[in-house]
Order: C-alpha cells, then structure tokens, then sequence
C-alpha cells in the first residue's frame, strides 16, 4: 500500500500514539491503491485516564446490571434507556453500548436499554 493516511482523533481508552481503528477496517478485500486511514490518538493533556472492560450486561435484570456496572466497575455515566423489546421479559437488558469487551474510561457514558 503507497497511500497511508495517520489521523489523529481523540480515544482516552486508548494511551497516546495507540492506532484505535482504521478504514478500510482489517480483513476487507480492497484494491492495493485504496487509501488506508489509520485513527491514532492524540497525546492527552494530563494524566491518562484510567480504563476498564465492559462486562456484557445483557440479558440481565437492569438493577443488577447497573449494579455491576457502577459499583463493579466504578463507571459513573450509565444511561438506562427504556427501550421495548417484546423478545425479552420486563425490565432485562437487552442491549448496550459500547458492547461488553470495549475498553471504555470510567467517565464515558455506557447506554443499557432495557425493556419496560
């Protein structure tokens, strides 16, 4: 590949330099010309905030999953969003995001839906 592209955009899971994701995204059957875009973050001013995995929370009552989030976790910026969802019994999970297994800081906001 000729064309590299390295764009600085802001991801605090991730320490400063650490390439977070590209386009095209990895294992995609592109022609040898395509431009490729590697998103890196950019230093951070003061210290590195810390980050944690996100446990996969679906399926789960929204209390206990809130539970595990905030006081497992230390997360602090957990929406809860009602959301129906006939597949799955009142008040269980049924989605979130980021996803379990994202690296996520302790203040960036995780949305569980759940079904009222």
């Amino acid at each position: 590949f000729q064309d590299v592209e390295l764009v600085p955009e802001p991801n605090p899971a991730v320490q400063a330099g650490v390439v977070h994701r590209q386009e095209p995204a990895g294992g995609s059957d592109i022609p040898t010309s395509t431009k490729i875009k590697l998103f890196y973050n950019q230093a951070q001013e003061g210290p590195p905030q810390p980050v944690v995995t996100l446990p996969d929370v679906v399926g789960m009552p929204w209390d206990q999953a809130n539970h595990i989030l905030v006081m497992g976790n230390g997360l602090v910026n957990v929406k809860r969003i009602a959301e129906p969802n006939p597949a799955v019994p009142a008040g269980v999970v049924h989605r979130q995001e980021p996803a379990g297994g994202w690296r996520v800081t302790l203040d960036q906001e995780v949305r569980i839906y759940y079904n009222p």
